[in-house]
């Protein structure tokens, strides 16, 4: 969990959606709000094409939510590899995102990796880059996990 809210690891990732349970349910959308940015703001935003919040930006919200004496009951946080990654990854024409859902209940965290596919195919190699990839990443991050 340090490496997640505490440091930098995981901000080359995005927020698509959250959900943290302490003393009450915290929900999050991580689609970007236009109404809350000026024109000016906006079009500036548009400039980086993200249709969500980084997580670099929302990592510190959910820092001072979890943070404390006691663990959250639960959470779960899915984040999508930034789009100007993707494409060394897998085909763009096919795979829209790149996805890590971090899940932690009673005590463990878990990791799963997806592949969201725009186009429909049967060539699923998108999947076994993207795992491979996401064991490299946590290697370099050291990052201790195990795999079932």
């Amino acid at each position: 969990m340090g490496k997640l809210l505490s440091s930098e690891c995981f901000d080359s990732f995005l927020l698509t959606e959250a959900k943290v349970r302490t003393e009450a349910t915290w929900t999050m959308d991580g689609r970007v709000n236009r109404d809350f940015f000026t024109s000016e703001e906006w079009e500036e935003r548009e400039k980086n094409g993200f249709e969500y919040i980084t997580w670099q930006s929302a990592r510190p919200y959910f820092h001072e939510l979890i943070r404390g004496r006691r663990a959250p009951v639960s959470f779960r946080f899915v984040l999508s590899l930034k789009p100007e990654y993707l494409s060394s990854i897998a085909d763009k024409s096919i795979v829209s995102a790149l996805l890590i859902n971090v899940n932690y209940e009673e005590g463990a965290a878990s990791l799963i990796t997806g592949v969201s596919y725009s186009a429909f195919t049967l060539d699923r190699s998108a999947e076994s880059a993207w795992d491979q990839t996401v064991r490299r990443f946590l290697d370099s991050k050291d990052i201790v996990y195990s795999e079932r």
